[in-house]
């Protein structure tokens, strides 16, 4: 994975945050099936391939973009990690991103 950001835009309503990123470089598009969205409110990236399984999922697309609610108030951490039949490949990054909370 390369290049994970925010993707900002005007159509993009709050609280929605467009995540965006490249396929890998050296891979041909029918290489990667899928890819795994994974978030947790610490820069520590949640196990991809434990004896737990996959945890903290947002989302699963096959595109290279996400359209998501950040789950918390404060910070909050995104990885990318793409998957075929043979397995998981190489995560991306930490994205941090920092959630506003209500204002009352």
């Amino acid at each position: 994975m390369q290049n994970l950001r925010q993707f900002i835009a005007r159509d993009i309503p709050s609280p929605f945050i467009k995540l965006k990123w490249k396929r890998a470089l050296d891979t041909d598009p029918g290489d990667v099936k899928g890819y795994i969205i994974q978030y947790n409110s610490s820069n520590v990236q949640p196990e991809i391939d434990g004896s737990r399984g996959v945890v903290n999922v947002i989302g699963i697309v096959t595109s290279t973009s996400i359209i998501i609610a950040p789950p918390f108030v404060g910070a909050n951490y995104f990885w990318v990690t793409p998957f075929n039949a043979v397995g998981y490949g190489v995560s991306s990054d930490a994205l941090f991103y920092n959630a506003p909370g209500k204002v009352s």
